[in-house]
């Protein structure tokens, strides 16, 4: 829906926003963080049985610098609670 009572010059600031973040543009899909990533990991010592749990963590990404985030702290601490689990995490646009 079109919004009223906003200024033509803030209506168009805000679509342009909203859109370019929508939609990247061709620049922005030939950067390496345009693409979407799926890290993978699992305790140094896993073995095929008996099969581990996985976790799973979908986020949005945004170009916020998750995806720089240290996925092994999360193996990690379920290895020291004595429930080894193996950690995907992927994001989406």
């Amino acid at each position: 829906p079109i919004v009223s009572g906003l200024p033509a010059e803030t209506l168009e600031y805000l679509m342009n926003a909203i859109y370019n973040v929508v939609t990247p543009s061709a620049e922005d899909c030939d950067k390496p963080s345009a693409f979407l990533t799926l890290n993978v990991v699992t305790p140094a010592d896993a073995t095929p049985d008996p099969k581990l749990p996985v976790v799973a963590w979908i986020y949005g990404g945004g170009f916020d610098g998750t995806s720089q985030y240290d996925d092994s702290m999360i193996v990690e601490k379920a290895i020291s609670l004595g429930v080894p689990a193996n950690y995907v995490r992927m994001n989406y646009r």
